[in-house]
């Protein structure tokens, strides 16, 4: 049978084994996080690197957009004037047609 020496140095081994083996565990767990971090981070930047990308494009097309818009505007505006130029012709050739007949 074991001796209490016998049972007392088995036991400090397996507190020394358990100790290396949470170690172990430790560094094994903190080397994952850290991937596992820098996987989030790389999606991340990705994902800012695309939306950043699209938010130019939405930019450059509100730009086109809004200078079709004062195009349209302007050309409504010309079409406008030249309705009431041709109205107010229209008025003086009716004058005049009156005065010669």
């Amino acid at each position: 049978m074991l001796e209490h020496s016998d049972l007392q140095a088995i036991r400090d081994i397996m507190k020394e084994e358990i100790g290396r083996s949470e170690n172990l565990l430790k560094d094994i767990i903190k080397t994952e996080i850290g991937r596992s971090e820098n996987l989030v981070l790389n999606e991340v930047d990705r994902v800012q690197e695309n939306l950043e990308t699209k938010m130019e494009q939405l930019k450059k097309n509100m730009d086109e957009l809004t200078q079709y818009y004062r195009t349209v505007k302007l050309d409504h505006e010309n079409n406008a004037l030249f309705l009431q130029m041709i109205q107010e012709i229209k008025k003086e050739v009716n004058e005049l047609k009156m005065k010669i007949a």
